[in-house]
């Protein structure tokens, strides 16, 4: 599934997890990504999943589903083997950490999303050997036991993770809701702040064992297994994959978003209640990246064609509208953003203002393989 980039957080909100990149200086140029092909792909690394990040020291890190392999930097043609890899990263335990979706920094502490295990791990330093305890898990009772208590802190499928503002943000997809915390939580039992989306402490869950569908009841308030998020400077983006749309808040600080259950932005659809697809189909991965003159967007969805490739829409500034009474959302519109053409794609991350990874699929032999695709802008 699922994937994002976390990129340390400098300044602003923008930080953490590819929902939010560095400011950078005014002399760097915007390039386009228009009919690029990779420039760099690594390969040879078993069942990859998810987005990658940039920790410490600049070195990237590539979330498998079973470890994390690490590079001293950012690849510039084709690599088969890592110079690191963490392994059993979970606690040594049957479960171990066998479902590592996303990962993502806060200075030196490190944070994975478990899917498989419903739960977040994090690291109060960087881990560099494996069997590494994690300081805090969250829905964890124990090491051992899936926390099934109904609380805002009961975690199920979580698909990503991003550091916005220094505040921790969980996609947790199979809830159906976002969770926002007040900081980095640092003890098991820290609950979130700001709860998007299901607000019940007991979810109903309606993704349950369900296609992924529309909802029936839409409204901007509403999220059907939301898989990513993101910062573009002005807007917390949200990835309402089964609902085939972008919700957007507007907001300088996350916290405060605890008044606003609603979005004011729907991107995609034709208006807040919508549920045919529109322009956008099962959106699943968002990446950000701020710069002098804005922030540059990158969406990853699925065609519904099913013989079409997947495809990464590129935006050079976040797209929006103004919210006119006595409507409360406005629907922004797509314009035209630059494509990129992938094959199956499961994640996606800039890792700088003209480079974007892309976690794609290709065949060899007609036997599916993984491989990370480095684009470089020109």
């Amino acid at each position: 599934m699922l994937l994002s980039l976390a990129l340390s957080l400098l300044v602003g909100c923008g930080g953490g997890g590819g929902g939010g990149g560095t400011n950078i200086g005014a002399t760097e140029t915007l390039k386009s990504f228009k009919d690029q092909v990779p420039t760099a792909e690594i390969t040879g690394l078993s069942s990859m999943a998810g987005n990658p990040a940039i920790g410490p020291g600049g070195k990237l890190y590539l979330p498998t589903y079973n470890s994390i392999n690490v590079f001293n930097s950012v690849p510039s043609s084709k690599k088969t083997l890592s110079d690191a890899d963490i392994k059993n990263i979970g606690i040594t335990n049957p479960f171990g950490g066998g479902g590592i979706q996303s990962v993502a920094f806060a200075g030196e502490k490190m944070i994975v999303s478990d899917f498989t295990n419903n739960r977040v791990l994090i690291w109060n330093t960087t881990p560099s050997t494996q069997d590494t305890t994690p300081s805090v898990i969250l829905d964890k009772t124990s090491a051992l036991y899936t926390n099934e208590s109904c609380s805002y802190s009961y975690i199920y499928q979580p698909e990503s993770i991003k550091v916005i503002g220094g505040n921790l943000v969980i996609a947790d997809s199979g809830n159906n809701r976002i969770l926002i915390y007040d900081g980095i939580p640092t003890s098991n039992s820290d609950t979130p702040s700001v709860v998007l989306g299901d607000r019940s402490p007991c979810p109903l869950a309606i993704d349950y064992g369900q296609v992924p569908v529309p909802d029936a009841d839409l409204t901007a308030a509403t999220l059907n297994h939301p898989m990513d998020v993101a910062y573009d400077g002005e807007h917390l983006v949200v990835a309402d994959t089964y609902n085939d749309r972008l919700l957007m808040w507007t907001t300088k600080d996350l916290l405060s978003l605890s008044n606003s259950p609603q979005a004011d932005i729907v991107l995609g659809q034709a208006s807040p209640t919508a549920t045919t697809s529109h322009e956008l189909h099962f959106p699943w991965a968002l990446a950000t990246y701020t710069y002098a003159s804005g922030t540059r967007v990158a969406v990853l969805d699925t065609p519904a064609t099913p013989s079409l490739t997947d495809r990464v829409r590129i935006w050079d500034t976040a797209p929006s509208c103004t919210v006119s009474f006595p409507a409360l959302s406005c629907e922004a519109p797509m314009g035209n953003p630059t494509k990129l053409s992938p094959g199956s794609s499961y994640g996606l991350a800039f890792t700088g203002l003209n480079q974007l990874i892309v976690l794609e699929e290709f065949k060899v032999s007609n036997i599916p393989n993984r491989r990370f695709s480095i684009f470089n802008a020109q």
